[in-house]
C-alpha cells in the first residue's frame, strides 16, 4: 500500500484487543470479562488495575524526569476559566507515552503526510510526543493561555533535552470555534472536555468538512458516550479502528 494511503480494514473484537497492548490494556479487558463469568476472578481484578495504574503514573511522570519537563499533574477546567458545577471538577490530564505511540502506530494516513492538531494541547506533552513521529506540522489548541505559556516552556525544555528544535504552532482558540487546518491533518482529542463541550467541538468539526472537503483523521482516547454516538453518527466521518480505550475515526471519501 502506498504511502499515505488509508487503510480500508475494520476492527472486529479480537483485532480491537490486539490493538491495545500498552501497559498490559487488552490482557485487562479479558480478565474484566472473565470475571463477569467467573466470579471469583473479580477478587483480582482491582489489584491489578491498581497496579497498573502506579505503573502508567510512574511511566508518564518519567517523561517528566528525563526532560525536565511538568506536564504530568492534572488541572480541573475550574482552575482555568470561571465554571462551575461538573464542568468546574472535570479533570484533563496528559496522554501516556506508550498510548500515545500505540495510537500513531494505527493511524490510517503516514504521519508524514499529516498537519498534527492536538485539540485542547493543555501543557504541551502531545505535541511533543507527535514531534518524535515526524508529523508535518504541529498544531497546539487550547483555550487557556496560561496553559499555552507552560506548555511553551516545556516544548523548549523537551528540545533542549533533546537536543532538537521542535517547531509548534500555537492556536489560543475556542476548539468550537477554531478554523482547523485546511490540509490533511490528524485531531487527537485525549479526552480533554466533558461531552457537553466535546459535542460542540464535534459539531465544529463536522461543520469544516462541509466547508472543505479533505483527508482528515479523529484519534480520540477515552471518548465520552456523547462524543462517541455524535461521531458514530456522523455523514463526514467513518470508524477506521475501535478498542476500549481510543478509537480512530478517517473521512469517508478516504475511508
Amino acid at each position: 500500500m502506498p504511502e499515505g494511503t488509508p487503510s480500508r480494514r475494520r476492527t472486529n473484537g479480537v483485532a480491537s484487543l490486539a490493538s491495545v497492548r500498552a501497559h498490559g490494556g487488552g490482557a485487562l479487558v479479558v480478565l474484566r470479562r472473565l470475571a463477569r463469568i467467573v466470579r471469583p476472578l473479580s477478587l483480582a481484578v482491582r489489584p491489578i488495575e491498581r497496579a497498573l495504574e502506579r505503573y502508567t503514573d510512574w511511566h508518564s511522570e518519567r517523561f517528566d524526569t528525563r526532560h525536565g519537563t511538568d506536564t504530568h499533574a492534572r488541572v480541573r477546567l475550574g482552575e482555568l476559566q470561571a465554571l462551575e458545577g461538573e464542568l468546574a471538577d472535570y479533570l484533563s490530564g496528559p496522554v501516556c507515552p506508550a498510548f500515545f505511540d500505540e495510537i500513531v502506530r494505527h493511524l490510517p494516513i503516514a504521519p508524514s503526510r499529516l498537519t498534527f492538531v492536538d485539540v485542547g494541547a493543555g501543557k504541551g506533552r502531545a505535541v511533543m510526543l507527535a514531534h518524535r513521529h515526524g508529523f508535518r506540522r504541529l498544531v497546539g489548541l487550547e483555550f487557556s493561555a496560561d496553559l499555552i505559556t507552560i506548555a511553551r516552556k516545556n516544548v523548549a525544555l523537551f528540545a533542549r533535552s533533546t537536543g532538537r528544535p521542535v517547531d509548534v504552532e500555537w492556536a489560543h482558540a475556542d476548539a468550537a470555534l477554531y478554523a482547523y487546518p485546511d490540509e490533511p491533518s490528524v485531531l487527537f482529542l485525549n479526552n480533554p472536555f466533558p461531552g457537553e463541550i466535546a459535542d460542540g467541538v464535534l459539531a465544529r468539526i463536522e461543520a469544516s468538512l462541509a466547508e472543505r472537503p479533505r483527508p482528515l483523521v479523529l484519534a480520540y482516547r477515552k471518548p465520552p458516550p456523547v462524543a462517541m454516538a455524535r461521531v458514530d453518527a456522523s455523514p463526514a466521518l467513518v470508524l477506521h479502528r475501535s478498542t476500549p480505550f481510543w478509537r480512530i475515526y478517517v473521512t469517508r471519501a478516504h475511508g
